[in-house]
């Protein structure tokens, strides 16, 4: 019997992509909020955007995960500096974190 094929094989194949495309779900808040924060994207952050991410905030705001996950959102501001100097992006850093902040 080939153990590639085998039932307990098969699924746990479906689960460890679940696994992996929630850690990828989290990990992917950053990114978007330091595009909204730098400038790159337009400001405000639209509706659709903050309500997919709705559950990544109470991740933050409700577990132990808050810490680290502020430690990575700043690390990608670092590595995604604003576009360019103007005060627009301080109020698009402002806008988009009240943003996520209110869920």
């Amino acid at each position: 019997m080939n153990p590639e094929s085998s039932p307990t094989r098969r699924h746990r194949s479906p689960i460890r992509t679940v696994f992996w495309l929630l850690i990828l779900y989290v990990l992917s808040s950053g990114p978007i909020h330091a595009l909204y924060a730098s400038g790159r994207l337009q400001s405000p952050m639209p509706e659709g955007v903050a309500t997919f991410y709705k559950p990544v905030c109470w991740l933050y705001a409700e577990t132990p995960l808050g810490k680290p996950m502020t430690a990575y959102d700043a690390w990608w501001k670092r590595v995604l500096k604003p576009s360019s100097p103007t005060p627009d992006n301080k109020k698009a850093e402002a806008v988009s974190r009240s943003r996520l902040d209110g869920f």
